[in-house]
């Protein structure tokens, strides 16, 4: 069987769906009757400006004007309008996920579908949860961009693109009440000439909302978030054929609390066990009794209610700086694009969620990064239109946590208890109050890459795209964690031996007092790799408004090191690779009233990087051998009439783990049979629906001579889905359709509309993971991050 035939076998009913709409997409024109035509969208996926008609790849593209109209306000919001995209956010990093392939949980990690701010690569997480502001476009690229993207994008890229200082004078500003949760939006732009050659841009944003949680213990209202925001640029006509831009932009984002509870718990199963019959709130309760300590009523299950004693909080700030300079020569634009991010974020979570604290966390990352890349570009239109380049970027990443088990505490509880019951192994617990893990890791990488893409235009009707890209990186890290007794600050040998079995951490000064009796937790190592990733597209213009095109393409994701792990044995973690193939169809059809495109896609992963919770402290991280991800995505736009626009996408994903046998079972699993690796070869994985799809409805029409109505209704379903890592199906997430709309009056100048998100209040876990020690405990328990309830809101705004 060739590679082509298991790509065209995804499912025996869809590719037959999918080759009947190809010749629906080649026959529809001859519908067509005169009407007004869809306005051309315009994108970069390929640097150069093309319509999206144009372009060979599987690309969405969302306009900053619909990011306004739906409410679109970050990338949680976006996955909702894209086709085979997600993001979920957790407690400690952001999964964005394209055809079921991520990035897991660590700090160590670089995303596997990699955000582009003006050709940046922001490929850090806490980089993820930025808002949007000022944005003149989202381009999605489905797929492995490992030649023009380039930096680790095995899965796909999201490229932004903010708006430029315009020719003429403009401002506006837009404010927004949200009435249950009390949320505050503000945002300005101002822009325009300052002198003959230079022009500029101001935009600013504000967010403050109140949480739709209730938190128990504190009365909270959990996550409150702030947000602030500016963003400079400054564009100059440095001649007739060179121009340059400077952006420099900040941001801050504050979370405290989290939008995370315990949903889901089982009873301890164990008749010998004094906690038997019990879930894991009900024994943190009787637990919390024997030290006075109230813990909250959380009942364990999904209602919006939490109990923390913690004033838990998220605080991420962002500087970045982007200078682009332009240069026209008579065979080629040369392009300098400069580009320097720096973050910093510091949490404290309550990681046993209830107010008998097992322990807590406080971590931190601090970032910095510096990219160089330069690119000649054809100016097109020519029998080969080419594009190449070379880039650099070196980073360097320092995260630091601490977890504290305070002086009262569930294991001096635990202690207090076998004191009582004349039971030894729970007196012996007593000795890990005032216990501090402190962990430090730091790591930096150095990355050099050459590519080049050609287009041979064979004839007026074929296209032959090749490319590639050579890419060499180098790192480095570091990871130690030590133990200390938080009265003396010094260690205890017998509270940091009964810490490394219960909690499973190996710790470097305990390793070190006991001359290596225990494993001794300090880490230092390096590693280099290259790699060659090639790529190959046919295009064939079967009729003036259809376009087909078929690729090959590889893709390659570096290795590293593991920032969160526990045992001393495990550090590094190798590179991942891909080989997709692709084809599908662009169209433009019905007199240009109807655009539409359809992909197929098989992509075929080695050494797929994972990470998997422990239910302790920490992540089990490694290459998961083989991994397919294969399917279909549609999406189109229709203008059904003068001023009544259609859009609509729907995605078909079929995932499968070929060979995945040492993953983390699930908590109930190891308690129940003692197992803690299971086979997950021939599963799919999480966040990979098989089915998902939404549909747009826009209206315009002229109320009066100056009025317009601009009314719009999104409609976003998602088919079931894992939203935990080891697949529980007790966890999994059930299909869903969340409605959202928008109505307004506008006219040149103003608009007033009313927002409504999540219409049908449905309850929709993103995440879910175990709860820490509460498979100890012999009582398994699972939290979720719920999404946000339905809202309403007005919005106003005004053009200057």
């Amino acid at each position: 069987m060739n590679k082509l035939q298991p790509m065209l076998a995804v499912r025996p009913r869809v590719a037959p769906l999918a080759f009947t709409a190809l010749a629906c997409a080649i026959n529809i024109n001859a519908y067509a009757q005169q009407a007004p035509q869809l306005e051309e969208v315009v994108v970069t996926a390929q640097k150069r400006a093309q319509s999206l008609s144009d372009v060979p790849l599987s690309v969405s593209a969302i306009s900053g004007d619909k990011m306004t109209e739906a409410g679109i306000m970050d990338l949680s919001d976006l996955s909702g309008y894209v086709p085979n995209f997600n993001k979920a956010e957790t407690p400690l990093s952001n999964y964005l996920v394209i055809r079921g392939i991520s990035s897991g949980i660590n700090q160590g990690f670089e995303q596997s579908v990699v955000t582009y701010v003006d050709d940046i690569a922001m490929g850090r997480s806490p980089l993820a949860g930025a808002p949007f502001m000022d944005l003149s476009r989202i381009e999605v690229l489905r797929g492995p961009q490992n030649v023009l993207f380039g930096k680790n994008s095995i899965a796909g890229a999201l490229s932004m693109v903010t708006n430029k200082p315009s020719d003429e004078f403009e401002a506006n500003v837009l404010a927004e009440y949200e009435f249950e949760y009390e949320a505050k939006r503000v945002e300005g732009v101002i822009s325009g000439p300052i002198s003959d050659k230079l022009r500029g841009r101001l935009a600013l944003r504000y967010l403050e909302e109140d949480g739709y949680m209730d938190n128990l213990l504190t009365g909270d209202d959990d996550p409150a978030r702030d947000e602030f925001a500016w963003r400079g640029v400054l564009a100059w006509d440095m001649g007739e054929r060179a121009d340059a831009t400077l952006k420099v932009e900040q941001s801050q984002y504050d979370l405290d609390g989290r939008p995370e509870e315990i949903l889901f718990t089982y009873t301890n199963p164990d008749a010998t066990s004094g906690f038997f019959g019990l879930t894991y709130p009900q024994i943190a309760e009787t637990v919390g009794g024997l030290v006075g300590q109230d813990v909250g009523s959380d009942d364990g299950r999904q209602n919006f209610k939490r109990g923390s004693n913690l004033n838990e909080h998220v605080d991420t700030d962002v500087d970045n700086a982007t200078l682009t300079v332009n240069w026209e020569f008579d065979q080629f634009t040369l392009t300098s694009v400069t580009g320097y991010v720096e973050y910093d974020q510091d949490l404290k979570l309550n990681n046993d969620l209830t107010g008998i604290d097992a322990y807590t966390s406080k971590a931190g990352e601090d970032y910095d990064q510096f990219s160089q890349e330069i690119r000649l570009t054809s100016p097109g239109g020519q029998t080969i239109d080419w594009i190449a380049g070379a880039y650099y970027q070196d980073w360097d990443l320092k995260y630091r946590s601490d977890f504290r088990v305070d002086g009262e505490s569930l294991w001096s509880a635990l202690g207090v208890l076998g004191d009582a019951t004349g039971d030894p192994s729970l007196s012996a617990l007593g000795v890990l109050s005032n216990l501090r893990n402190e962990r430090r890791y730091k790591g930096d990488s150095e990355t050099w890459a050459v590519f080049a893409q050609a287009t041979w235009n064979i004839s007026d009707v074929t296209r032959l795209t090749l490319g590639a890209r050579y890419t060499d990186e180098q790192k480095t890290a570091r990871r130690r964690l030590d133990v200390f007794n938080t009265l003396t600050n010094e260690l205890d040998i017998v509270q940091a031996a009964t810490g490394s079995a219960v909690f499973g951490v190996d710790f470097a000064n305990l390793g070190e007092a006991t001359n290596g009796a225990f494993p001794i937790h300090d880490l230092n190592e390096k590693r280099g790799e290259d790699s060659f990733t090639p790529t190959g597209i046919f295009e064939w213009d079967v009729t003036e408004e259809t376009m087909l095109y078929a690729s090959v393409s590889t893709g390659f994701k570096a290795g590293g090191f593991d920032a969160r792990g526990n045992r001393a044995a495990n550090l590094e973690y190798d590179d991942e690779t891909v080989l997709a193939y692709e084809i599908g169809a662009k169209s433009r059809l019905l007199d240009n009233r109807l655009d539409l495109n359809i992909s197929l896609f098989r992509s075929e992963y080695d050494d797929l990087q994972v990470s998997q919770f422990d239910g302790t402290l920490g992540f089990a991280v490694g290459n998961a051998a083989e991994a397919t991800s294969q399917g279909v995505e549609v999406d189109g736009r229709w203008l059904l009439t003068d001023g009544l626009t259609w859009t609509f996408a729907a995605a078909y994903l079929d995932f499968e783990f070929d060979s995945y046998k040492d993953g983390t079972c699930s908590s109930i699993t190891t308690l129940l049979t003692g197992q803690e690796l299971c086979d997950y070869s021939g599963e799919t994985n999480v966040f990979s629906p098989e089915w998902s799809a939404s549909t747009s409805l826009e209206y315009v029409t002229s109320v009066t001579s100056a009025i317009d109505l601009r009314a719009n209704v999104d409609v976003n379903w998602v088919d079931d889905q894992y939203v935990e890592v080891t697949l529980n199906d007790d966890l999994e997430q059930g299909s869903y359709t969340k409605v959202n709309a928008r109505v307004a009056l506008e006219t040149a100048s103003w608009t007033l509309a009313v927002v409504g998100k999540n219409l049908t209040d449905e309850d929709i876990n993103t995440f879910s993971v175990d709860t820490p020690l509460s498979g100890s405990l012999g009582a398994p328990a699972y939290s979720g991050y719920m999404a946000r309830p339905r809202t309403v809101a007005i919005q106003a705004a005004y053009r200057f």
